[in-house]
């Protein structure tokens, strides 16, 4: 049985079909669906706007007070050298404590 919709009051004698409920009703009655777009649907069956579906939010850039600066910290000018040699490697081979390392020692 056709049902008659009293387009009195409605700025178009459009009729539409619900996506979602597939009821008939005036163009003025459909909404475009904010998930889908291109989908009219009725008020009833309209969905809240999916939040997953914005952008990304927007971080803050936080700077530290005191940082480290980026460029190359010079290491000291002095040298430590040393003025005695334990030991003498030749070759990859130990042979012995040299003859300055005895000096000194009970």
């Amino acid at each position: 049985m056709s049902r008659f919709l009293d387009p009195t009051g409605k700025t178009t004698y459009g009729i539409g079909v619900c996506a979602r409920c597939q009821k008939k009703m005036s163009l003025d009655d459909l909404h475009p669906d904010p998930n889908t777009p291109g989908l009219l649907v009725c008020e009833a069956d309209l969905d809240d706007y999916d939040p997953y579906r914005l952008p990304p939010k927007a971080y803050e850039e936080i700077h530290l007070r005191f940082s480290r600066p980026d460029t190359i910290i010079d290491p000291p000018t002095t040298e430590v050298t040393s003025t005695t040699t334990p030991g003498i490697w030749e070759d990859g081979i130990w042979s012995g404590w040299s003859d300055d390392s005895w000096v000194g020692m009970p």
